[in-house]
């Protein structure tokens, strides 16, 4: 029989506690051991990891021959008590011996890596067909167009499907030329606005998706040629009209 037991994951800024509860042993039996969390300047001692612990490893034990991880124990919890729940504060990672004096075990410091941690997370549940909503289902290998994409209204509905839709193919956006800037001289000042932060940050590899098609929508035929016109058919389902005075 299996036990789920939930613990917490640390915040970015983490307040030291100085007894942590360790899982232990080489036994084939789980067991617990309670093990003080090591300050890094002790640990990063000549006599007793020096160099050898980077900035994402912390160690814990007693400096003394006691309790300590061993053999079969990596990727086991280093658990501390914080405000009645428990933290993950480090994973099992290595250590010289098992409870030798001034050989503390050594531990993935947790914090150190939840950045990382939740941005996983976060791609792992977008990609997650039963987490998707039911408007990322619709928009799951479709193909937009938008008019008056590079006007207010326009720039927010792309950013928004850009970084909510993550499986959608291609967004094609009606633009013209104007005062002297070429089309995709356009796009690029559309993505250098702010409102794209934070889609660069989560999403970097996201501009092949957003395709300038050349046009007016004050001509006829919103002035697109008919190779992108015919195209469009043949591609987009949906058309997206950020453009005051046009349905």
């Amino acid at each position: 029989m299996y036990i789920l037991i939930f613990i917490c994951v640390p915040a970015f800024i983490y307040v030291l506690i100085f007894i942590c509860l360790q899982h232990i042993s080489s036994s084939h039996d789980l067991r617990a051991g309670w093990v003080p969390l090591q300050q890094r300047q002790i640990c990063t001692m000549p006599h007793v990891y020096g160099d050898a612990l980077t900035d994402g490893m912390i160690c814990a034990g007693s400096l003394d021959e006691g309790v300590d991880s061993c053999d079969g124990d990596s990727g086991g919890p280093l658990a501390c008590l914080y405000n009645g729940a428990f933290t993950l504060y480090g994973i099992t990672s290595w250590g010289q011996h098992c409870g030798y004096a001034n050989k503390p075990g050594v531990y993935v410091k947790v914090a150190h890596y939840r950045k990382w941690i939740d941005d996983t997370f976060r791609k792992c549940i977008l990609l997650t067909e039963t987490s998707l909503t039911p408007i990322q289902k619709f928009y799951s290998g479709c193909s937009v167009f938008v008019t008056g994409g590079t006007g207010f209204l326009g720039t927010i509905l792309i950013e928004k499907l850009l970084r909510s839709c993550s499986d959608l193919s291609t967004i094609y956006v009606l633009a013209r030329n104007k005062k002297g800037k070429n089309l995709q001289s356009r796009i690029d000042e559309l993505f250098d606005q702010s409102i794209f932060d934070r889609l660069k940050e989560e999403f970097p590899k996201f501009r092949h998706k957003v395709v300038a098609i050349g046009g007016d929508c004050g001509l006829p035929d919103l002035g697109i040629s008919l190779q992108d016109r015919q195209m469009l058919i043949n591609e987009v389902p949906e058309i997206r009209t950020c453009t005051k005075g046009y349905e």
